[in-house]
């Protein structure tokens, strides 16, 4: 259940987001819509393992390719458990992103055992578009929840 608002959660080991699949064997990535990045964290809450998640800026390329892409911030799913735990890009981690067009990059790539990743409360700092052509810096931002 989320406490700000979103109606989603993310699980790729299960069809219900509830009961994990008996020899689960998917994997996969997903991406967001790229957005304007403003000041402020992007944050999470999340379990599982074999995978990670991502935010790259929109140039940067990732196809074929697993972990270390240039252009990109990853923070891998370490938590073999059925509990969420809180994790977050910090604000001083994202400063080289800050105002560029960038994207969420959500990839399982391990086929059993706890290579599943549950996602849910995920928040990023949208620029404002009418600032972002001047000083990203100083520019307003919101936070949006992915719903």
């Amino acid at each position: 259940s989320s406490q700000s608002g979103g109606e989603l959660l993310l699980h790729t080991g299960s069809d219900s987001g509830v009961r994990l699949r008996k020899g689960e064997r998917r994997v996969g990535e997903m991406r967001s819509a790229p957005f304007f990045i403003g000041r402020g964290e992007i944050s999470w809450e999340g379990s599982g393992a074999g995978g990670f998640v991502a935010v790259c800026k929109a140039d940067a390329v990732v196809e074929g390719r697993d972990e270390g892409v240039a252009g990109c911030l990853e923070r891998r799913f370490h938590t073999p458990s059925a509990r969420l735990e809180r994790e977050a890009f910090s604000e001083d981690e994202l400063l080289s992103f800050l105002g560029a067009a960038v994207y969420l990059r959500i990839v399982d790539r391990q086929k059993g055992g706890w290579g599943f990743l549950a996602l849910d409360n995920i928040a990023y700092p949208v620029l404002s578009e009418s600032e972002n052509d001047t000083h990203p810096e100083e520019a307003a931002t919101s936070v949006t929840d992915l719903p």
